[in-house]
């Protein structure tokens, strides 16, 4: 394989080749892949992933970055503007998985706050048997909740948009009955943010409480420092005026 380098500011010709592990599969697994995708790259904690190959033939340890649907940096020297940090924890039942500690759900919208009235202890991992947790999947295209989960979500979702109408600059408005197979669905002023809310399928080993998926991990950095054993991520690079794309401050 081969890839850029990085003084922390630019790209680095030439392009860097490396030697990897990997395995050839039938065109048919292939197909699912988004056009011009010639294979999949794993990034868990794995001997085999790419960023542990990596890091055993360059020696910058177990450290690497995503910034989704445009880079990956294995091997950092800065961490994001304006971070965020939080423990990682392991799953005996999913040991590859990334999951992270959430007490609890808030929604936000125009000044109203709404909770979501979920019962003690909801969103924890269960460090016996390995159920339940929040963990991050790549593979996964939009976040999924456990049935209970997602009914206390919805509802406090559905109670910040109605707070939040009252205010002069909302425009938003629920569609009623929604389109099959969501239970809510908005439409009006959602900068950046028009989705609806939906229930899906888990695609997570361990009975996962939360699955945060691809399309929720867009546009925020994030920073995987297996060493220390934390996650550190920027504020939506949305709500910066920036993306991405023009986010550039790794080293190595």
């Amino acid at each position: 394989m081969s890839a850029n380098t990085t003084d922390g500011a630019m790209e680095l010709p030439p392009e860097e080749s490396f030697a990897v592990v990997g395995a050839c599969a039938p065109g048919s697994l292939l197909r699912s892949l988004p056009a011009g995708a010639t294979g999949v790259a794993g990034f868990s904690r794995r001997p085999l992933s790419l960023p542990s190959q990596l890091a055993a033939q360059r020696g910058f340890g177990g450290k690497f970055a995503l910034c989704l649907p445009d880079f990956a940096t294995l091997g950092y020297g800065d961490v994001p503007p304006d971070p965020y940090f939080t423990p990682l924890l392991t799953n005996p039942a999913n040991a590859a998985g990334y999951y992270i500690p959430v007490k609890g759900i808030s929604v936000s919208w125009h000044e109203a706050d709404a909770p979501a009235a979920l019962i003690r202890g909801a969103l924890d991992l269960d460090a016996a048997t390995g159920r339940g947790g929040v963990v991050l999947s790549t593979a996964t295209p939009y976040m999924i909740m456990r049935p209970d989960v997602f009914r206390a979500f919805a509802k406090a979702f559905d109670a910040a948009i109605t707070r939040g109408k009252k205010n002069p600059t909302s425009t938003v408005k629920r569609v009623v009955p929604a389109p099959k197979p969501f239970e809510l669905c908005y439409k009006g002023g959602f900068p950046m943010l028009k989705r609806p809310v939906g229930p899906g399928g888990m695609l997570v080993e361990g009975e996962p409480a939360v699955v945060v998926g691809g399309k929720q991990l867009e546009n925020n950095l994030l920073v995987f420092d297996l060493e220390k054993q934390v996650l550190g991520f920027s504020v939506p690079l949305d709500f910066r005026m920036s993306s991405c794309r023009s986010t550039s401050f790794f080293g190595n």
